[in-house]
């Protein structure tokens, strides 16, 4: 434990855990972060390859009985983590190395300057460990589904909601703000470039309004009829896309299988979650690129962010 005369915030302690670290990996995570006890052993090992530099652990929803909005958060997060990031680490393009887990070369990180000051830290780090793959294109972040860590979600409505306007505001921020003039090939290397411009740009702050604008055009320019049967169909894609993805997941990825199959009940409910996240995420993104909201975080003091350059 380290004691710390003035609070500076998340990144300040991460900053000062890396100075004091001794090992060849360091870990960044939530202080209600638990684990599983192979954690360790099934995180260590991919740093066995000297071209890995990174790895994004593997989160589950430690309250997800606790009500109806953490356990479709439960849900999400073995979809978009135990699944999602199983794929993209196959082609080495893992979105984003989560604050609540995550585990670091810590030469690489330490060369890097650490982790920048400001909110967003854990998609700040993995856009600039990415930088350097445009150059050095053997250099990998590493995915691992059986190292698990337990986070607590929002258990209501309103605090879940709330955490996401951070999340997606912080998007714009990082994207557009900080990022915008680096995402390119150059640095990126063109397949983590192409991806970030599709799954980043277009997908998270682009396609929110989009989703919003058209939904709008068709309620105010369609028969009732019309519109219902194009809800209907765009339901069941999305629902028959979503069961077979959970399904891949529970068969070929999941440690804990007989557990997760239970929340097969839910997946009813998942188009209609995912609308709901996706009209908020254009709230969060206007109130982002009007009052840089990114300022007014509980990550760290205003004074400190109000110095960060962005």
């Amino acid at each position: 434990m380290l004691p710390k005369w003035q609070r500076g915030g998340r990144v300040s302690s991460l900053n000062a855990g890396l100075n004091i670290a001794t090992g060849e990996v360091v870990m960044a995570l939530d202080g209600d972060t638990s684990f599983d006890n192979d954690m360790v052993a099934n995180a260590t090992r991919h740093f066995d390859n000297p071209n890995v530099v990174a790895l994004a652990g593997c989160l589950r929803v430690r309250n997800a009985a606790e009500s109806l909005v953490a356990r479709l958060q439960a849900l999400e997060y073995m979809l978009s983590i135990g699944a999602g990031k199983t794929g993209l680490a196959e082609f080495n393009i893992i979105n984003n190395i989560s604050g609540a887990f995550g585990v670091f070369r810590t030469s690489f990180i330490r060369n890097m300057g650490g982790w920048d000051a400001g909110t967003a830290e854990d998609l700040d780090i993995t856009m600039r460990i990415k930088q350097y793959f445009g150059a050095n294109p053997k250099l990998r972040i590493a995915f691992e589904p059986h190292a698990v860590g337990h986070t607590d979600a929002p258990t209501s409505w309103r605090v879940f909601l709330r955490q996401r306007l951070r999340w997606d505001g912080d998007l714009y921020y990082l994207f557009v703000r900080k990022y915008l003039l680096n995402i390119r090939p150059g640095l990126l290397g063109w397949r983590n470039f192409l991806f970030t411009l599709i799954n980043g740009v277009f997908m998270q702050l682009i396609m929110p309004f989009l989703i919003v604008f058209y939904t709008g055009l068709m309620l105010f320019y369609l028969p009732l009829g019309s519109v219902l049967g194009v809800l209907a169909f765009v339901y069941v894609i999305y629902l028959a896309s979503v069961l077979l993805f959970f399904l891949l997941y529970v068969i070929v990825v999941s440690e804990r299988p007989w557990q997760d199959f239970g929340y097969l009940l839910l997946l009813p409910l998942m188009p209609f979650f995912a609308f709901i996240t996706r009209v908020h995420s254009t709230l969060s993104l206007l109130q982002e690129a009007v009052t840089k909201s990114h300022l007014d975080s509980s990550m760290a003091p205003w004074w400190v962010l109000k110095k960060t350059k962005f």
